[in-house]
This record gives C-alpha cells, sequence and structure tokens, in this order.
C-alpha cells in the first residue's frame, strides 16, 4: 500500500512540475491568443508555487512531496514500473539542493516578471459570462493584446 501511494506522490509531484513549468512558457506565448493564460486564480496558484519552491530552496528545504514520497518508499526494494522509473528519472536529478537554487530563483523571478508583462484578469470586471479578453464590453479588453 505505501509503494502504491509513493507512486501516487510521485504522478502528483510530476503534473505540479510539469504544471509549472509549462506556464512559464505558455503564458508568454498565449498572451495575445488564448484568454486562459490571463485567468487570476490559475496564475495566483502558479505564482504561489513558483515562490515557495524558491523560498524553500533559499531556505535549504527539500519539496515537501520529495520528502513524502521518501517516507513512503522507506528502504523498500524499488519494484517501480518502466513508467514510474521514468517519471522520476526526469523530476528527480542527483544534484545537491544547491545546484537547484539559481533555476528555482529566475522562475520565481520570471512568474514575477510575467505577472507584470501579461497582467491576469481581475473577475469582479468583467460582467458576468464574459470570457476576458473578448467582446468590446469588458474592461479587461484594452488591456488584453488581441
Amino acid at each position: 500500500m505505501r509503494l502504491l501511494l509513493a507512486e501516487a506522490v510521485l504522478v502528483l509531484h510530476f503534473a505540479v512540475a510539469a504544471f509549472n513549468f509549462a506556464m512559464l512558457i505558455l503564458v508568454p506565448l498565449g498572451a495575445r491568443r488564448w484568454p486562459w493564460v490571463r485567468n487570476r486564480r490559475l496564475r495566483l496558484m502558479h505564482l504561489a508555487m513558483m515562490v515557495l519552491i524558491a523560498v524553500q530552496t533559499v531556505l535549504g528545504q527539500h519539496c515537501p512531496l520529495t520528502l513524502l514520497e521518501t517516507a513512503l518508499r522507506a528502504q523498500q526494494d524499488d519494484g517501480r514500473l518502466f513508467l514510474m522509473r521514468w517519471i522520476g528519472s526526469v523530476l528527480y536529478w542527483d544534484l545537491p539542493l544547491e545546484a537547484f537554487l539559481g533555476g528555482y530563483l529566475m522562475c520565481a523571478l520570471w512568474s514575477l516578471i510575467l505577472w507584470a508583462l501579461v497582467p491576469p484578469h481581475s473577475a469582479r470586471h468583467l460582467p458576468s459570462g464574459a470570457i476576458p479578453g473578448e467582446g468590446a464590453g469588458s474592461e479587461g479588453s484594452s488591456r488584453t493584446l488581441t
């Protein structure tokens, strides 16, 4: 059971990392094309995770998902399936925590810069049912680069 939970944590960790990485690329690419990149909740979640990751690294702490997976595996034989071994090899690099510090700080800084360059829309400034950046009646459309 512990091994199954460890695999679930690994998949969740991979999904979080993929989301964080993808947002760093998709927000600037979609600034003029995709209204969803200006979704305030999505962007807040991304920004919060990027800042949390950077702060944890500065403080010398490992990711809680890494620690949880390690605790669940606790000296068990690595009986992971091929896919899980592949996900683990993509996610975990055998480097000291300090090696990731610069990258995590740059990603957090880029997330803050994206907040200014591609500002999210505030839901309270949109008519009900409106999609941010679409239609002539929304206040947010003046900031949209479409």
